[in-house]
């Protein structure tokens, strides 16, 4: 994905994949929480969190973990703190058409079957997630990025979808590097597409409370201004490709508890 992206409560925006922004003198408290004003991330001791980050979206599939491992501490000696990884991806984020790594590993039995997810897989990801941390780096994991996988959670449905989402809930809760990303280019957010959507982020949230969601919808749009996400995002986005600033000045005069 290319345009510009604003995270209301970060005061992040980024062209490209690119944040500028400098880095924390040591790494941060993690999990990030809201501020006390709403407009502003805090770490858990309270210090304002200013992502400064990287989209290296394909990382899970494209690259080995002492290359991922090389990324992280390259990016944080730069100032980066922040990266947008895919747990899963395919051809539409660079990936291949089976979702497999370099090695082979692919993330579910049979065809994208959501029900039958590979350990061997995910345990992979965990690493990945655990370097992010050594070298104080903040995850925004996309689940199943709407890009390559809209159709795939299509052929699943709603309930395996919802599965999906109580399995990474479950084995990701632990994790206090992670800020759940959702969408990617999500221009159709239908009420039929975002059932599935959804379902996941619904999921996630039945065994993990402590970590934020978000989600990258369409462009000239925020998080905020589809119905069905309000109530599960805890941090408001924008994604444009016109200037950007347009849907930051909308969304920071919302009215709105969320």
């Amino acid at each position: 994905m290319k345009g510009a992206i604003y995270w209301r409560l970060l005061a992040l925006a980024f062209t490209g994949s690119i944040c500028a922004g400098a880095a924390a003198p040591t790494s941060p408290a993690y999990p990030v929480k809201i501020g006390s004003t709403g407009r502003y991330l805090v770490d858990q001791k309270g210090v304002p969190f200013l992502i400064a980050g990287e989209s290296p979206q394909a990382m899970m599939v494209n690259i080995s973990e002492d290359e991922a491992e090389a990324f992280f501490a390259n990016r944080q000696s730069h100032g980066f703190n922040t990266a947008w990884v895919n747990l899963l991806c395919a051809k539409y984020t660079g990936g291949h058409d089976d979702g497999s790594t370099i090695d082979g590993l692919k993330p579910f039995a049979g065809d994208f079957d959501f029900s039958q997810p590979d350990e061997k897989y995910f345990a992979h990801c965990d690493r990945i997630v655990q370097l992010a941390a050594k070298h104080g780096t903040l995850v925004m994991l996309d689940p199943a990025e709407t890009g390559s996988f809209l159709t795939v959670m299509h052929k699943n449905g709603v309930d395996k979808c919802r599965a999906y989402g109580r399995y990474l809930g479950k084995r990701f809760a632990k994790f206090d590097n992670i800020l759940w990303f959702h969408g990617n280019d999500y221009g159709d957010h239908s009420p039929e597409n975002d059932k599935l959507v959804t379902a996941v982020a619904l999921g996630i949230k039945e065994f993990d409370d402590r970590h934020l969601h978000t989600i990258e919808i369409d462009t000239d749009m925020t998080s905020l201004e589809d119905e069905r996400w309000a109530l599960i995002v805890g941090l408001s986005g924008a994604y444009n490709y016109k200037p950007v600033y347009v849907p930051i000045l909308r969304d920071y005069n919302r009215k709105t508890d969320h």
